[in-house]
């Protein structure tokens, strides 16, 4: 199994998406390879953040800054999630 070379993919991306020219994209990739030389890239999935999760933890008393730690969110969203919902009837 080979590895992928993500220095390469970033910088085809950075090319694409960016729009920045070859000779740009060529230090872009230098660049990464000098400052990741050798690390390996480790890419999780995160669980998905539903309002039947959230609830299911916070009942088996885990604290919120657990939850968004192991979510990859911050409190701030997990507190968003928990705020009631203004209906279309509600707004002026």
């Amino acid at each position: 199994m080979s590895r992928r070379d993500y220095a390469q993919e970033f910088a085809c991306l950075a090319k694409e998406v960016a729009g920045i020219g070859s000779d740009q994209a060529q230090r872009f990739e230098k660049a990464l390879r000098e400052r990741f030389s050798g690390e390996t890239a480790r890419i999780f999935p995160r669980p998905a953040l539903t309002l039947e999760r959230i609830n299911a933890e916070l009942r088996n008393r885990k604290p919120v800054a657990v939850i968004a730690a192991e979510s990859g969110v911050s409190r701030a969203t997990i507190y968003r999630y928990l705020k009631p919902k203004k209906s279309q009837s509600e707004t002026p």
